[in-house]
Protein backbone atom coordinates (compact mmCIF):
# COMPACT_ATOMS: atom_id res chain seq x y z
CA UNK A 1 0.00 0.00 0.00
CA UNK A 2 1.39 3.42 -0.71
CA UNK A 3 0.74 7.29 0.17
CA UNK A 4 -0.54 9.47 -2.30
CA UNK A 5 2.33 10.68 -2.40
CA UNK A 6 4.23 7.57 -3.22
CA UNK A 7 1.61 6.60 -5.95
CA UNK A 8 2.23 10.15 -7.31
CA UNK A 9 5.96 9.64 -7.48
CA UNK A 10 5.02 6.52 -9.39
CA UNK A 11 3.15 8.22 -11.69
CA UNK A 12 5.00 11.37 -12.00
CA UNK A 13 2.30 13.55 -10.78
CA UNK A 14 1.46 15.77 -7.74
CA UNK A 15 -0.12 14.07 -4.75
CA UNK A 16 -3.21 16.57 -5.20
CA UNK A 17 -3.35 14.82 -8.86
CA UNK A 18 -3.65 11.38 -7.28
CA UNK A 19 -6.18 12.47 -5.10
CA UNK A 20 -8.22 13.76 -7.82
CA UNK A 21 -7.34 10.94 -10.07
CA UNK A 22 -9.43 8.82 -6.91
CA UNK A 23 -12.32 10.88 -6.86
CA UNK A 24 -13.01 10.36 -10.85
CA UNK A 25 -12.60 6.30 -9.88
CA UNK A 26 -9.40 6.38 -11.80
CA UNK A 27 -7.13 4.98 -8.85
CA UNK A 28 -8.25 3.13 -6.27
CA UNK A 29 -7.80 4.44 -2.93
CA UNK A 30 -8.81 2.64 0.17
CA UNK A 31 -9.03 3.91 4.22
CA UNK A 32 -6.85 2.03 6.55
CA UNK A 33 -7.09 2.85 10.15
CA UNK A 34 -7.85 6.11 9.41
CA UNK A 35 -5.36 6.67 6.77
CA UNK A 36 -5.92 6.53 2.81
CA UNK A 37 -3.85 4.36 0.90
CA UNK A 38 -3.46 3.27 -2.38
CA UNK A 39 -2.48 -0.47 -3.85
CA UNK A 40 0.47 -0.68 -5.44
CA UNK A 41 -0.75 -3.56 -8.32
CA UNK A 42 -2.77 -0.97 -9.57
CA UNK A 43 0.68 0.98 -11.21
CA UNK A 44 2.45 -0.77 -13.73
CA UNK A 45 6.24 -1.17 -14.55
CA UNK A 46 6.32 1.93 -16.75
CA UNK A 47 4.38 4.15 -14.65
CA UNK A 48 0.88 3.76 -15.75
CA UNK A 49 -2.18 3.35 -14.42
CA UNK A 50 -4.37 -0.36 -14.89
CA UNK A 51 -7.50 0.76 -17.13
CA UNK A 52 -9.22 -2.36 -15.28
CA UNK A 53 -9.09 0.17 -11.72
CA UNK A 54 -11.56 2.32 -13.30
CA UNK A 55 -13.87 0.54 -14.89
CA UNK A 56 -14.23 -1.98 -11.79
CA UNK A 57 -14.21 1.42 -9.49
CA UNK A 58 -16.97 2.42 -11.71
CA UNK A 59 -19.22 -0.44 -12.59
CA UNK A 60 -19.31 -0.79 -8.31
CA UNK A 61 -20.29 3.08 -8.06
CA UNK A 62 -16.62 3.64 -6.15
CA UNK A 63 -17.19 1.11 -3.51
CA UNK A 64 -13.24 0.67 -2.40
CA UNK A 65 -13.45 -2.19 -0.51
CA UNK A 66 -15.30 -4.35 -2.49
CA UNK A 67 -13.32 -3.47 -5.39
CA UNK A 68 -9.84 -4.11 -3.76
CA UNK A 69 -11.50 -7.16 -2.89
CA UNK A 70 -12.49 -8.40 -6.24
CA UNK A 71 -8.75 -6.95 -7.62
CA UNK A 72 -7.05 -9.30 -4.71
CA UNK A 73 -9.29 -12.54 -4.91
CA UNK A 74 -7.58 -15.48 -6.13
CA UNK A 75 -9.98 -15.90 -9.17
CA UNK A 76 -9.80 -12.06 -11.13
CA UNK A 77 -7.26 -12.91 -12.78
CA UNK A 78 -7.79 -16.03 -13.99
CA UNK A 79 -4.29 -18.07 -12.31
CA UNK A 80 -5.75 -18.76 -9.29
CA UNK A 81 -3.13 -17.44 -7.39
CA UNK A 82 -3.86 -14.35 -5.18
CA UNK A 83 -2.24 -11.37 -5.01
CA UNK A 84 0.62 -9.74 -2.71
Amino acid sequence: MLTAAQLAQRLGISADEVEELAQQYRVLAVTLNGEIRYPAFQVGPRGTLSPCIHQVLTRLSGAPLTAYRILMSKAHDGTGRGRD
